[in-house]
């Protein structure tokens, strides 16, 4: 049986460090964001041949597909890294990645959708009244 203790060293500290899997990652979105495909699909080549034993490259995927693919390694990839809500807000700006979060507990359904204002914890009202600053 195997247990996953989320660091290179094998401790129970997690890792949330910047890693080599996270900058292929960033790169490769990077590439097919720009335009550059070929070498996106490189990068996750790399990535993934190093992570499956019976890792097949891919050839050819239509850059809609490729993205997804990329994302999706990133979720897996950088799982317990903190920064899958960054990830979740950048993705949200654009509508093609945007998600709706949708969790139902103790009966109640709780929607968080892409570019809401709760994201953000609002600011005390005493703070902003102190401070005269603008509310989040």
């Amino acid at each position: 049986m195997y247990n996953f203790k989320g660091s290179y060293i094998g401790s129970g500290v997690y890792f949330a460090g910047l890693a080599k899997d996270e900058l292929y990652l960033i790169r490769s979105e990077s590439y097919l964001r720009t335009g550059d495909a070929d070498k996106s699909l490189a990068d996750l080549n790399h990535l993934l041949i190093n992570r499956y034993s019976d890792f097949q490259p891919i050839k050819d995927l239509p850059n809609a597909e490729l993205l997804k693919r990329i994302l999706l390694e990133r979720r897996k990839e950088l799982l317990l890294r903190c920064i899958a809500w960054s990830d979740l807000k950048r993705l949200n700006l654009d509508k093609e990645t945007a998600r709706t979060i949708t969790r139902s507990v103790e009966g109640s359904t709780y929607i968080l959708e892409p570019n809401s204002e709760r994201y953000a914890m609002p600011i005390p009202k005493a703070v902003v009244d102190l401070g005269k600053y603008e509310q989040n």
